[in-house]
């Protein structure tokens, strides 16, 4: 995974209040890497960084789901 994709997953995550992200850091910081790679259209899917990230393809997903809803709130735009 570049290491552009962890910068811009960074900043994302830099703007939404850590309340939001404090039951699950590692998924939410998984499925920003995800939403990152979604955007610049060299998708990972969620079970190759499920892989990476040893984490479950549902904790991935949940996530995805989650933080999909604090960038609406935020208004935080994935560029």
């Amino acid at each position: 995974m570049p290491e552009l994709f962890s910068r811009i997953a960074i900043k994302i995550l830099n703007r939404i209040p850590s309340i939001e992200t404090a039951s699950n850091p590692t998924g939410i910081a998984a499925a920003a890497l995800y939403l990152v790679s979604e955007s610049v259209m060299n998708a990972i899917t969620q079970k190759q960084l499920a892989e990476i990230t040893l984490l479950n393809p549902q904790t991935i997903g949940n996530s995805v789901r989650r933080l999909r809803k604090d960038l609406k709130k935020y208004k935080i735009k994935i560029r």
